[in-house]
């Protein structure tokens, strides 16, 4: 199987990770993220938000609907050495239209770089608890064919990111 590393990085409590938002509800989120310190002097956690769209056609048999996964890592390691910081898990999202956008939110991360990995389980046959992008899946990766599933930086260190914009760009083989 090619890009079964994503799943490594997700299993051990990606879907049980705080800070999940499910179905795409932003919550509160908006501007810089103020002083970055609560009244404790702590760091406050930082938020990422935006949308996912795709820029491949959705493979034959399938529709562009399915389970959105979008997962904050600690370091684009995705053999399992990186910790999964939180999770967005959008149920039925809808990326069949040319144009269709998927929002996502994932809150309480920390106020430092985030490596974001995500995929479209578009014919449901991820498991739960160890999702993988299978055959005909959308994926995101900045080197077409090479089995590897890659990562987007997001840097939380000033506050929280609002206008993110993600693009699936590779179907899984």
């Amino acid at each position: 199987m090619t890009r079964v590393a994503l799943a490594a990085a997700l299993v051990g409590g990606a879907l049980s990770a705080g800070g999940c938002e499910v179905e795409g509800e932003s919550g509160e989120s908006g501007g810089s993220g103020g002083s970055g310190e609560s009244e404790t002097g702590e760091a406050e956690a930082a938020s990422v938000a935006g949308t996912v769209t795709r820029t491949v056609d959705v493979a034959p048999g399938n529709d562009g609907k399915g389970t959105l996964f979008v997962a904050a890592l600690d370091v684009c390691d995705l053999t399992g050495g990186g910790k999964v910081l939180g999770v967005a898990v959008v149920a039925d999202a809808d990326l069949a239209g040319e144009d269709a956008a998927v929002p996502f939110t994932i809150e309480n991360l920390p106020r430092t770089s985030v490596q974001l990995a995500l995929f479209l389980d578009d014919n449901g046959d991820a498991m739960a608890m160890t999702p993988r992008p299978g055959p005909g899946d959308l994926v995101y990766t900045r080197s077409a064919g090479d089995g590897v599933l890659d990562c987007v930086a997001v840097e939380l260190g000033d506050g929280d990111v609002t206008d993110l914009e993600l693009a699936l760009n590779v179907l899984e083989e």
